[in-house]
């Protein structure tokens, strides 16, 4: 039986149960099995010349709210106020703990060997025992009157040093590390299938994009394409003809011989004739320059322009075959107007993903996932004129074209030159 005293805020505990460890290699396992076997949750460990436990047994004291105060073994505090007794010196702990019960508490050695809580009437049976057992050099302590040689109470006990005889609930690595391994266990177990199930839904997720991807392709390179391909004839008019048609073909002894005008800059050859390159040179306007080329009466001048590409939109695009219908009436009706008014439109072709035509056995090739519906065509188209149909040609033909070039070429006689205008032009299936 486990008796419990309450001393100045301390607990005492009496009548342990203490077990010795056979083999302190093997101390937690023999102590876990101990524990096991007697159900206990509490204990207080003895290292002296043995390793022992005592065992806190059942009491009624211990059921419900744990105690908060701490809970000391009044024979570990017995074995601390003896400690500097003689070592052939075995002690023997009597007090009354109460009108009904007494606590025998025997030390051997300074380890606890007996730690008992008796009624009355037992006392004298147990240390006749005690005696016959032979127990050499002892010495008995405690408040029981006519018992004992050394006066010693539960306050007394209380005193002494309560380090070593606080009881802890013991921890049983290996059962807490298999615990935890379990657990751990579960937890690699549930984020693998929570991995699992995230690489599922990724490869879902990548099968549905792979199936996309094609036409997201596609489309993303039909924007990038008509993002800066809208030139028309009226940008031409006004950025390129406007520069063209104001140009003196005669300066400062120089004759003209060709003009390549682009969006952004028109560039003009000039052939010397009586004239220099410094006299040329100071005709030139405010953000113009020239260089002189190797042959040394060849002169080229740049003239930077300001035309502006807008964006095209698939949505405004005419349908492929009506507008092809179209251009091929509009070269009939050039041979028409005269003779040497060559209009040479090529059929178009589907955009390619890297804004080529595309080549069945090459890389721009249209992945034929891609929906008929959503396919872009582009075409070529060459005028070739005399140079007094241009402005015609440029205001009233060429609704529809994206003009990217405009060359005029006059070899010997400017009355002689050439216009040709390069374009493209854009349609949807």
């Amino acid at each position: 039986m486990t008796e419990i005293i309450a001393i100045n805020g301390k607990h005492l505990v009496f009548g342990l149960t203490w077990v010795t460890i056979a083999d302190p290699r093997k101390e937690r396992a023999e102590i876990a099995a101990l524990l096991k076997t007697a159900k206990a949750k509490l204990v207080v460990r003895y290292c002296g010349s043995e390793i022992k436990y005592g065992l806190i047994r059942h009491s009624p004291e211990l059921e419900g709210e744990p105690l908060r105060e701490p809970m000391l073994s009044a024979a570990m505090l017995f074995s601390s106020q003896v400690k500097n007794a003689p070592p052939t010196e075995n002690s023997l702990l009597i007090q009354r703990l109460n009108e009904k019960k007494v606590s025998v508490i025997l030390l051997l050695r300074g380890a606890p060997y007996l730690d008992l809580v008796l009624a009355n009437a037992e006392l004298d049976e147990q240390l006749a025992a005690l005696r016959n057992e032979g127990h050499a050099g002892l010495v008995a302590y405690g408040n029981l009157h006519g018992s004992v040689a050394e006066k010693m109470t539960p306050e007394m006990l209380a005193c002494a040093d309560s380090f070593q005889a606080e009881l802890h609930k013991f921890q049983d690595t290996a059962r807490s590390l298999r615990r935890y391994a379990v657990w751990l266990l579960l937890l690699v177990l549930l984020a693998g299938y929570a991995i699992w199930q995230g690489l599922k839904t990724a490869q879902r997720q990548e099968s549905a994009r792979k199936a996309h991807y094609p036409v997201l392709m596609y489309e993303t390179a039909v924007q990038r394409i008509l993002a800066t391909a809208s030139f028309n004839a009226d940008a031409a008019w006004n950025t390129m003809w406007s520069v063209i048609r104001n140009r003196e073909i005669e300066m400062a002894g120089w004759s003209l011989h060709s003009i390549r005008c682009k969006p952004t800059q028109c560039e003009e050859q000039w052939q010397q004739g009586n004239g220099s390159f410094a006299a040329l040179q100071q005709r030139l306007q405010p953000g113009q320059t020239i260089s002189l080329q190797a042959n040394t009466v060849t002169s080229v001048i740049q003239i930077p322009l300001n035309g502006i590409k807008t964006a095209l939109t698939r949505e405004r695009l005419p349908e492929k075959n009506a507008l092809w219908a179209d251009l091929l009436g509009q070269q009939q009706r050039m041979k028409r107007i005269n003779p040497l008014l060559v209009f040479t439109p090529k059929p178009a072709k589907v955009i390619g993903p890297a804004g080529a035509a595309p080549n069945p056995a090459g890389p721009n090739a249209v992945d034929s996932r891609v929906p008929a519906n959503l396919l872009v065509y582009a075409g070529e188209l060459t005028i070739a004129a005399p140079l007094g149909f241009a402005g015609e040609i440029i205001r009233q033909h060429l609704g529809t074209i994206m003009i990217s070039e405009i060359l005029i070429d006059a070899p010997g006689d400017v009355r002689n030159a050439r216009i040709q205008i390069k374009g493209n032009y854009y349609a949807k299936s």
